[in-house]
């Protein structure tokens, strides 16, 4: 676009805006319906050192991308603007690592190092190795990166054409917890780069405009993107596969003493988790196989409770509240959250060894719910039903005590992480039989605990879904300015774990804390009331994430891994920042 055009109402109506000191590289294809990707001040080393709408990244930076991926080929072009001596990298990494350095972390990048020379960079859980020099590259050259996330390839060029043969079609699947990924620059002192993800390929103003485009038609790049890769752009993000609170919803309300009706969930819900946040009374959990009434603690060892005036019943937009203090005190403040299964009490599932009780489940909502009677074996086996690998499961003994026992992808299956309890996460070998859960099933250990001789459980298997919800962990950086995890959507509830210390798991949500900060957190290993307002408890919940704040470890403690949980308000795609 030229500069004389800039400002211009499109529409003929001639309400055209005057402007100053602006070049037509200033405007770019960006709308308020397709945005494309950045770098991203919010998970920078040094935001400060970055201009031209964030495409520009000075000396002494690290950075990631607004946008993250888990599936779909996608390209992007960057311009060697300054190039003196360090060792730049340009690529892409996981996910929610600390950006000041590789500690734990996974990534495949195109490095250049000394001289002219280029190097393939891999890290894996943070070991760097490198292949040698293989080609050169120079200042002003373009070098275009196109990556296959699910054939998990990276291809990296040099004004469109090859560097070298093995920085074409690089397997990166080595780099593990890399399925969802995001551009990734680090750039040393006497570099500079510019960014180019579809929206000015004049490289603010530094070349003349190409104006290729990718196979959707979209975007504007010095270089035609190859066949089926496209823009990092909102637009070609994939359409969510169902609204959110299709699905999952949060409720808040005030008790009043009575037998309450709360309404407006949006479903029949399968699954309930209601805590009293003015009191210190046990948050409960109830679902619809177990049956209305049946009420387990999340902080404690106890079975089951038939507690009749709890949730009294499973309504078609929500559900019915009786007297007791957990669910209907005075005056009191709560929090409800719901979750749609496979609706209703569903049936037997028979892919394990062990046939459940029953099973509901939704495939597309990522989310089965079963109960089961343990046969005190090992290796015994409980089918699911998602058809795709849990990455979290949540099981608590219904007959006697035993707590919770959750599986995470952040621990493994080595390990254990009981609800219930402010422990670090610890090493069991007779929890999940130090088996990694199938697409079909989980496996059991012999304790009483999850696999007891004619006792009963119930699980809550759980698995990722783009624009809903998603498991992952990440490294905390003990800093205000905290780290930032891209989920993919705008969150309405995170629950966060610290893995080695002595914290809790904190759960907040944008019911209750509708602006940033959200810091009305609660622990749901306590019977304790909400911690109103708590600086140490800070997060911003933003359109594609969170990023953490201040912090004592329970939620950001330089490098400490945490875990997470979270579901969305809004997918990415659609949402706007807070």
């Amino acid at each position: 676009m030229s500069a004389t055009e800039l400002g211009l109402d499109r529409s003929g109506n001639g309400n055209n805006f005057s402007f100053e000191n602006a070049l037509g590289s200033d405007q770019m294809l960006d709308t308020p319906t397709n945005n494309f990707c950045t770098m991203n001040t919010l998970d920078a080393q040094t935001a400060d050192k970055m201009s031209e709408g964030n495409l520009f990244v000075d000396a002494a930076n690290r950075c990631c991308g607004t946008m993250a991926v888990s599936s779909g080929k996608w390209y992007f072009e960057v311009r060697l603007h300054y190039q003196h001596h360090g060792g730049l990298g340009l690529g892409i990494r996981e996910i929610g690592g600390a950006i000041a350095n590789d500690t734990g972390i996974n990534q495949v990048s195109m490095s250049h190092p000394v001289g002219s020379g280029v190097q393939l960079n891999i890290v894996v859980d943070g070991s760097s190795s490198t292949n040698g020099e293989v080609g050169t590259v120079a200042n002003g050259q373009i070098i275009g990166i196109m990556f296959d996330v699910d054939a998990q390839t990276i291809t990296f060029k040099v004004d469109n054409g090859a560097i070298h043969s093995s920085l074409t079609n690089f397997d990166y699947s080595a780099c593990s917890n890399m399925g969802t990924v995001t551009p990734f620059f680090s750039i040393p002192g006497g570099r500079q780069v510019i960014a180019n993800f579809g929206q000015d390929s004049s490289f603010a103003g530094n070349e003349v405009a190409q104006g290729n485009q990718d196979s959707n038609d979209i975007g504007d790049f010095y270089y035609e993107p190859p066949s089926d890769y496209l823009a990092l752009c909102t637009s070609n993000l994939p359409e969510p596969s169902f609204k959110p609170r299709a699905y999952f919803n949060v409720n808040t309300w005030t008790g009043d003493g009575s037998e309450q009706v709360i309404s407006g969930v949006g479903f029949q819900p399968d699954w309930v988790w209601l805590k009293n946040t003015s009191s210190n009374v046990s948050s409960g959990i109830y679902d619809a196989i177990r049956g209305a009434t049946k009420e387990i603690d999340s902080d404690s060892v106890a079975s089951e409770t038939t507690l009749a005036q709890g949730l009294k019943s499973f309504d078609t937009d929500g559900f019915t509240l009786g007297t007791d203090t957990s669910v209907g005190e005075n005056t009191a403040g709560f929090v409800g959250y719901s979750w749609l299964a496979g609706g209703g009490a569903g049936s037997s599932n028979t892919d394990g060894s062990i046939n459940t009780g029953s099973t509901t489940v939704s495939q597309e909502a990522g989310l089965a719910i079963s109960t089961y009677t343990g046969n005190a074996t090992s290796g015994a086996t409980i089918g699911h039903g998602l058809g795709a690998v849990p990455e979290m499961i949540m099981v608590s003994n219904v007959n006697t005590n035993g707590g919770w026992n959750i599986y995470h992808t952040a621990w493994g299956n080595g390990k254990t992480g009981p609800l219930q309890s402010y422990e670090p996460i610890s090493t069991s070998s007779n929890i999940w039989n130090d088996t990694t859960p199938t697409s079909s099933v989980f496996s059991l250990g012999n304790n009483g605990a999850i696999n007891g001789n004619n006792q009963t459980y119930v699980a809550y298997c759980i698995k990722s879904i783009p624009g809903y919800s998603k498991v992952g962990s990440y490294v905390g950086n003990g800093s205000d300015d905290g780290i930032y995890v891209n989920l993919g959507f705008r969150p309405m509830f995170i629950l966060v774990k610290n893995l080695t210390e002595y914290k809790a798991y904190l759960i907040r949500d944008s019911k209750r804390s509708p602006l940033n900060p959200v810091n009305e957190g609660y622990h749901a290993d306590l019977p304790n009331a909400q911690n109103a307002n708590t600086a140490e408890y800070d997060v911003d919940f933003l359109s594609n994430g969170f990023k953490a704040r201040n912090d004592d470890g329970v939620q950001n403690k330089s490098g400490i891994t945490y875990a997470y949980w979270a579901y969305a308000e809004i997918p990415f795609k659609y949402s706007n920042g807070k």
